[in-house]
């Protein structure tokens, strides 16, 4: 058996505090190149790509001397995540501390024990870190530095979105099922306590897996039976022989169901400037008092408003940009009318004038294995002549012709071809956030 351990902050609810360790100080380091290299990479972040990795998980830094600062600075978090003074853990603290740009900090029990158990497959930098106030604590701590690096996992049969399912912004109940990860034996021969690697390959965690943790099932069972506190999940992986040849576990959701292509259409996600709520409001009468279709408008109401702006996740739309909507959007969207009501804190302030609320389309286009509305981490980008910073991606056949849709957590996306519309008419208060490519079957 092989294990996975995901790379994410650990909590120690044994211990009753969780712990980070962070870059320090700008006192501490040397220089300010050394902290930004330092501070560069999160593993919940794409940016775990071939450039841009922790410094602990890079094969070709590994091993040079590493600039660190005088110390690291240890956080403190109680059980409902508040930042507290770190002698409130009386000085118990986990033997793995994650932070500090992707890497693991390790007690000396934690050195101690692995290299009883797998001797040489790590390295571990001696570090310092500070309390409150600067004090050094006097813990031995080490900076964990991967000596082994291998990608073991078979993409096309485990259902690696089930691991990312706590961050999902999508209803993943179709692959609601425990994790089934699969190795072949033969690819985790000799490894006992190692990092994916960084690499070009394309495949739905590719980013993601430079920051996986792996270790065989001896270490495993080392690991636990010394206690060692501190570590992210572990995920068990099943080995297969070489010669299965089966392309899809048992009950473990198809990755590839269809395989894509670049389209012409592109899209935008906008940001939309926001009109701040009042409070309750003083003469709302009963007829409008009670329905969702209400604006109060506050202290912070603008002179003039732009032709689109924002309120709670409400898109709003002068004349002007329902007429375009209406002309270039018109099977896309509906438009409810809004009621302003003034408060005691807008007195003076104009109310906007003809604006409805604009009704797109509720769609979910994504498509989860390649696309970062599931997880940064679950991207395929390569094989589609992509780039690894390439935004969403969205199957062009879920958008039935769409030009202007919705989705569940709010957002609002425009085609290209709507936005240009939108700009050359000059219309306010949208501004291009971000954007998307849209990919056809073949």
């Amino acid at each position: 058996m092989t294990w996975l351990i995901l790379p994410q902050q650990p909590s120690s609810e044994n211990l009753g505090y969780s712990f980070r360790v962070t870059a320090g100080l700008s006192e501490y380091w040397h220089n300010k190149d050394d902290a930004r290299v330092f501070r560069s990479v999160g593993l919940g972040s794409q940016l775990v790509t071939k450039r841009n990795l922790p410094r602990s998980r890079n094969p070709d830094t590994a091993f040079d001397p590493v600039n660190l600062p005088i110390a690291f600075k240890l956080m403190c978090y109680d059980a409902d995540g508040k930042n507290v003074p770190l002698e409130e853990a009386g000085g118990k603290f986990p033997d793995v501390i994650f932070g500090a740009g992707g890497n693991y900090f390790v007690s000396d029990r934690f050195r101690l024990t692995l290299d009883d158990v797998a001797p040489g497959a790590a390295h571990f930098e001696k570090v310092k870190l500070s309390g409150p106030k600067f004090a050094i604590l006097k813990q031995d701590w080490y900076l964990l530095m991967f000596r082994e690096f291998a990608d073991v996992l078979l993409e096309d049969r485990s259902n690696l979105i089930s691991i990312y399912r706590r961050w999902a912004g999508w209803d993943l109940a179709d692959h609601d099922q425990g994790p089934r990860l699969y190795a072949k034996r033969s690819s985790v021969s000799g490894y006992r306590f190692w990092s994916g690697i960084r690499n070009e390959r394309t495949a739905p965690c590719n980013v993601a897996s430079p920051g996986f943790t792996y270790c065989s099932d001896e270490v495993m069972e080392r690991l636990r039976a010394e206690n060692v506190t501190g570590l992210g999940p572990a995920y068990e992986v099943t080995l297969l022989e070489d010669d299965d040849t089966e392309t899809i576990a048992a009950g473990a959701p198809k990755l590839f169901e269809g395989v894509y292509e670049p389209s012409d259409a592109t899209f935008i996600v906008p940001w939309i400037e926001g009109v701040t709520n009042g409070g309750v409001s003083t003469y709302a009468d009963s007829t409008v008092r009670n329905t969702d279709d209400i604006i109060r408008l506050s202290a912070y109401t603008q002179n003039k408003y732009p032709d689109f702006f924002e309120d709670s996740s409400i898109l709003l739309a002068s004349p002007r940009a329902q007429d375009a909507l209406g002309r270039y959007a018109e099977h896309d969207v509906t438009f409810t009318p809004v009621i302003f009501v003034h408060t005691q804190f807008s007195k003076g302030y104009p109310q906007p004038e003809g604006y409805c609320i604009v009704n797109p389309k509720n769609l979910r286009p994504f498509i989860p294995e390649i696309s970062k509305e599931i997880s940064a981490g679950i991207r395929l980008t390569g094989q589609l002549g992509l780039r690894a910073f390439d935004l969403d991606t969205i199957d062009i056949s879920l958008l039935n012709n769409s030009t202007f849709w919705k989705d569940e957590q709010g957002s609002y996306y425009f085609s290209s071809e709507l936005w240009g519309k939108i700009e050359k008419l000059k219309l306010t208060g949208l501004e291009r956030a971000r954007e998307g490519v849209a990919l056809k079957r073949i």
